[in-house]
């Protein structure tokens, strides 16, 4: 019952509204009211929409989801962690695709909130079991892998950069000095960003407050 577009065509009308009435949304779609009051309670059971009184509204997860509307795809962020420590690099030997059987640098998508700090300290902790001080940010990349001429994967790569205590060398763990990093597989990318580790960049970070739609710097 419905289609994927007319609840998209819903959706698409708190681009430009903070809320609605249901009739305010009848007026704006070409649908019978049965269908729009359809619409509106199963993207109130999927978490997009609430009511309050009269009007409809975006949840929290609704707001976190305008952003990247009407694209359901957009770029992956992910964070690289180069733990360093007496002039080798630490990398992980990965079991799972994209990149299976390559080494790497430390990484993981950042979390809905997290900090850069917070995504690299806890990837740190995760995969190589240790706590990271000293967190910079060096570098930034767009990341694109083909396959046969289709786009398979889009990463968007934050190089961090480390100080770590001692990590005892697995199989799957190993730290590289930079000769032992021209004779391994690792990861095309990986291997580049390895190389701007002397560098950092400046990404400031702030939190803006909405208060009834008046954006304030916290």
């Amino acid at each position: 019952m419905g289609t994927k577009k007319e609840r998209q065509d819903i959706f698409k009308l708190f681009l430009e509204h903070h809320k609605l009435r249901f009739n305010e949304i009848e007026k704006r779609m070409t649908l019978r009211s049965n269908m729009v009051a359809y619409h509106l309670e199963q993207m109130r059971k999927e978490g997009l929409l609430e009511k309050k009184g009269e009007f409809y509204k975006l949840t929290a997860a609704g707001e976190r989801a305008l952003p990247r509307f009407p694209h359901d795809e957009s770029p992956l962020p992910v964070v690289l962690v180069a733990p360093v420590k007496r002039g080798k690099v630490l990398l992980i030997k990965r079991s799972k695709r994209p990149y299976q059987g390559y080494w790497g640098l430390i990484g993981g998508k950042v979390r809905f909130g997290e900090t850069f700090t917070d995504a690299a300290s806890r990837l740190v902790r995760e995969k190589a079991r240790a706590e990271a001080s000293g967190i910079k940010l060096c570098a930034m990349m767009r990341e694109h892998v083909m396959d046969a001429g289709t786009l398979k994967h889009d990463f968007l790569l934050f190089l961090t950069r480390s100080r770590i205590g001692d990590v005892k060398e697995t199989d799957v763990k190993r730290w590289f000095s930079a000769s032992a990093l021209k004779k391994e597989r690792i990861i095309p990318s990986d291997l580049r960003l390895i190389a701007m580790l002397s560098q950092t960049v400046d990404v400031e970070e702030i939190v803006l407050e909405d208060i009834d739609g008046e954006l304030l710097l916290r």
